[in-house]
C-alpha cells in the first residue's frame, strides 16, 4: 500500500483516519466510532478507534452507560 502523505479530515474522502485518543491511523474500511470531547470549550464528536472506544467505554459508569442505551435506573422496593 503507498502511503499518503495527506491527510484529509472528511470520512467520506480519506484514505485514513487518525484516533482524537491515541493518534493511530485507520485505514479505508476500517470501524471508527465517534465519542463526545471538548476541546477549547466546546463539546464535539471525535473520531476514536476501536481499541481507544472499548477502553472509554469501560470507564463509564453503569448510570452513565444506561443513560446511553436509553436505560432507566429502578430500586427495588423504592417507592
Amino acid at each position: 500500500m503507498k502511503p499518503n502523505l495527506f491527510y484529509d479530515p472528511d470520512p467520506m474522502n480519506a484514505p485514513y483516519m487518525l484516533c482524537s485518543e491515541c493518534g493511530g491511523e485507520c485505514y479505508e474500511m476500517s470501524v471508527m466510532y465517534t465519542w463526545a470531547k471538548k476541546r477549547r470549550g466546546v463539546w464535539e464528536d471525535a473520531p476514536i478507534c476501536v481499541s481507544c472506544f472499548e477502553e472509554l467505554f469501560s470507564e463509564l459508569s453503569p448510570d452513565e452507560k444506561a443513560e446511553l442505551v436509553g436505560s432507566r435506573k429502578i430500586i427495588v422496593g423504592g417507592s
